[in-house]
């Protein structure tokens, strides 16, 4: 979880645990089952689909969120894992190479 104190708020965490439970704890784009490290697993990540940035408005949207592993999520925001802003999105969500 995020340093930022928002993920830490009992509405995000609440939310957090149905966007799992809706979502199955799998992975929404490979599919992988989720079941974090206290299982023996990989952990998830709950992804808003448009930034809180982009769009505060749809933080706590359930619509909004998907439930994605740690490859994929580094995939949808690639600053994150290589310190560059990609220029385009593709409709799937994830930016195009």
């Amino acid at each position: 979880m995020s340093g930022d104190p928002w993920y830490h708020t009992p509405q995000w965490k609440a939310l957090r645990l149905k966007v799992l439970r809706r979502d199955q704890y799998r992975c929404t784009f490979c599919g992988e089952l989720l079941l974090g490290k206290a299982r023996g697993g990989k952990s998830p990540v709950v992804d808003h689909i448009i930034t809180r940035k982009e769009a505060p408005h749809l933080a706590l949207e359930l619509g909004n969120l998907r439930v994605l592993c740690q490859p994929c999520d580094n995939r949808r925001h690639i600053e994150k894992s290589r310190g560059e802003v990609p220029r385009t999105i593709g409709e799937d969500g994830f930016y195009v190479e």
